[in-house]
């Protein structure tokens, strides 16, 4: 017999309480094992571990359950399998099995995340901006010092970003983030990175270790519009590669990196490049 482990966290900045199930994969899981999901929330300290019998979802490919939060409770509530008793609370759980691979169990409120770090050491990254609308997911590594400091994605001066974008999609971008966050995605355009938390000493790329990835397999599930993803460079698609090699169905594209750092690569070439992303924007 086994113990199989499951990890997911709840997100409401990426899906509306109550909405579309979170699914949970249990291919694999044989009748004599037990089937342990862990469920943590992205911003608040909730933690909740539920037990399945493996004969209970042997047969299924997954099960699911939605998360309705009322402010003082998050209820669960679980579809094509019940779990065995009440939930469980012990927060160490969530280690078990995983090796060196630790997950991320707590994330502070958004407005904390550029302090924060987690019980191993890990500073933690930003949350995703999309839509039901988006084409296009731009997919960095981790956030720079500067950006985390204010909370914004690409938020260093020398970072080219805005001005590359800016000329796929022909906006003029002020200097209000909320309005360029607008802009990006009235074009179809959704950002993410590929680590949700990771040890780095100051914000170069090649620094990063111990990273732990987001969960991009159903982030795009929950965003079935997005058909491409392109990284904003070479190290992006490196981490990609390292944690997920492909996702079934959707395109890659490897950018030249719109870091200041990146001054090898002129920027009219850059935008040459960048350029090619209007082709998966044009129905906008």
């Amino acid at each position: 017999m086994a113990e199989i482990i499951r990890n997911r966290t709840i997100r409401p900045s990426s899906r509306q309480s109550g909405t579309s199930p979170y699914k949970i994969d249990t291919k694999g899981v044989k009748r004599g094992d037990k089937l342990v999901v862990n469920i943590n929330h992205e911003t608040t300290d909730f933690f909740e571990s539920y037990t399945f019998n493996g004969s209970d979802v042997d047969s299924k490919n997954s099960i699911s359950f939605t998360a309705i939060d009322f402010g003082s409770r998050i209820d669960i509530s679980w579809s094509g399998a019940q779990p065995i008793g009440l939930p469980g609370r012990n927060k160490n759980v969530a280690k078990k099995n995983q090796g060196s691979k630790s997950i991320q169990k707590y994330r502070l409120p958004f407005r904390f995340f550029a302090e924060a770090k987690n019980e191993d050491g890990q500073i933690l990254g930003l949350k995703p901006i999309a839509d039901s609308k988006s084409k296009v997911l731009i997919l960095g590594t981790m956030p720079g010092e500067e950006s985390l400091k204010r909370q914004e994605y690409y938020g260093n001066p020398g970072n080219l970003f805005w001005k590359l974008t800016g000329d796929i999609t022909g906006a003029e971008f002020t200097s209000d983030y909320s309005e360029k966050v607008d802009q990006l995605l009235l074009y179809g355009i959704a950002l993410w990175d590929v680590c949700s938390a990771c040890v780095r000493e100051g914000s170069l790329d090649s620094n990063i270790e111990n990273e732990t990835p987001n969960e991009l397999e159903y982030f795009l599930e929950e965003y079935p519009s997005i058909k491409l993803i392109a990284f904003n460079g070479k190290e992006a698609a490196k981490l990609f590669g390292k944690h997920f090699g492909s996702i079934q169905g959707i395109k890659l594209m490897v950018l030249p990196s719109s870091s200041g750092a990146n001054a090898g690569i002129s920027f009219e070439t850059k935008i040459a490049e960048w350029n090619k992303l209007k082709g998966y924007l044009s129905s906008n």
